[in-house]
């Protein structure tokens, strides 16, 4: 069971997903995504969430989303994104949350 995270963009059944916009709030799958579900019944991932993003994927910051800006963890100030649009798929590996991120 290797601990994975999914950008908020992927549907998770059961789990909202906005893909960091307002306009989705309260939007929640009744199906996981296809990378999703095979990653769970055929790989035996745990899924351990869903990682902030920029609003629809449509930023290089990590700052857009509706939920706050995504920091860097690595960072030692404490006031740097993590960048990108996937930003909190990367923080979520870089702090050691999951081995791995879509």
């Amino acid at each position: 069971g290797v601990p994975f995270a999914v950008k908020e963009n992927l549907c998770v059944a059961g789990v909202e997903t906005t893909c960091g916009s307002a306009m989705l709030r309260g939007h929640v799958p009744v199906y996981d995504a296809t990378a999703v579900r095979l990653l769970r019944d055929r790989s035996g991932a745990v899924l351990i969430g869903t990682t902030n993003m920029d609003e629809f994927g449509m930023g290089s910051s990590g700052t857009t989303s509706t939920r706050g800006a995504t920091l860097n963890p690595t960072s030692s100030d404490g006031a740097r994104t993590a960048g990108g649009s996937s930003a909190g798929s990367a923080a979520a590996v870089a702090n050691g949350s999951a081995f791995f991120a879509l």
